[in-house]
């Protein structure tokens, strides 16, 4: 059932949750710099409450993208409930593939970025149920995780990976 929140709760939501993530940048500035690593240890709260402030800042724009009527609304049946089918077979599947991709890791069959590619490109083809149209974005996404993120990792974060 979609139950929509007035636009001032949402943009008030949004506004404090800014405001908190900016205290937590704010408190964050005076940590001193790592010994081992090259980010410190302020880096990880300062990029989450950086990812909160662009996520608030999106449902403060939706908010107010509703106010004025300029976003579509989502299609419902009689009953108010959204018109999505329930999968759980999709969900088990999703889950025993997670298992399969941290057990593929943890046996050190293969290494993160080519288990991290396969398991994105698994994952995302099997919510968008393997349709045509979809499957070069598909690609794209999941080489960009795979090899993104084992550089992010590895090259930023500095974390040895399997």
């Amino acid at each position: 059932m979609q139950q929509d929140t007035p636009a001032s709760t949402d943009i008030g939501l949004g506004v404090t949750l800014i405001g908190v993530a900016l205290l937590v940048i704010y408190g964050t500035l005076d940590l001193p710099p790592g010994s081992f690593e090259p980010l410190g240890s302020a880096s990880i709260p300062q990029y989450v409450s950086g990812g909160v402030i662009v996520l608030s800042l999106w449902i403060i724009a939706r908010a107010l993208a509703r106010s004025r009527g300029l976003q579509e609304q989502a299609q419902t049946d009689e009953s108010g409930d959204a018109d999505f089918p329930l999968r759980p077979g999709l969900a088990v599947a999703l889950v025993c593939l997670a298992v399969v991709y941290v057990g593929v890791m943890a046996m050190d069959w293969l290494r993160f970025s080519i288990a991290t590619t396969l398991f994105s490109a698994l994952t995302i083809g099997m919510l968008t149920k393997f349709e045509r149209r979809f499957m070069p974005a598909i690609v794209v996404l999941a080489l960009v995780l795979g090899i993104g993120l084992e550089y992010t990792f590895t090259q930023i974060f500095v974390i040895d990976l399997p």
